[in-house]
């Protein structure tokens, strides 16, 4: 028995250096380091919503993301330039209105930015539907498509992918 435990362990020590068929690329054909660039992205499906404003006509607007969860309605998304966006979120107004609120937008090459709100961090009450909103004005550096992604009390509460366009 004891001459077949160096065996053993001169044997473990042999086959830890064999690879078995496992092949590691060099870092530029698989690059780990950053979850942008090994996933394909979408933008965000579009949504519609409406409103009844104060001279009771119906409204109609487009939104971005997952309807009755997180959603944007941005104004023109253009690299460099302030976008003007409404953010709504759904759920519990007592859970939301007032909660701390923080977006960190990464871009499909790595760029990233962190916004908060246009006025305040907090979120305010109910806007389109959804029992809680904030607005923003962020400014993307490039264009291309960017995931933004929402804290509420630094807990994740969702993300949205938006296409920034060149400026004209």
């Amino acid at each position: 028995m004891k001459a077949v435990i160096p065996f053993v362990l001169l044997a473990l020590v042999a086959l830890s250096g064999c690879s078995f068929g496992i092949v590691n690329l060099p870092n530029e054909q698989h690059d780990n380091s950053d979850p942008a660039k090994m996933e394909t992205w979408l933008a965000s499906p579009a949504f519609q919503l409406e409103a009844v404003n104060e001279n009771n006509e119906k409204v109609i607007t487009t939104a971005f993301g997952e309807k009755e969860h997180l959603a944007v309605i941005p104004g023109s998304i253009l690299a460099g330039v302030n976008a003007k966006m409404m953010w709504l979120f759904w759920g519990e107004a007592d859970q939301l209105v007032g909660k701390k609120v923080k977006f960190m937008a990464v871009s499909q090459t790595g760029e990233r930015m962190e916004f908060g709100g246009a006025y305040e961090d907090s979120l305010s009450g109910e806007n389109w539907g959804a029992p809680a909103s904030i607005l923003a004005y962020p400014n993307f550096p490039s264009s291309g498509l960017w995931k933004i992604e929402v804290t509420v009390d630094d807990k994740p509460f969702g993300e949205v992918v938006l296409e920034v366009k060149e400026e004209a």
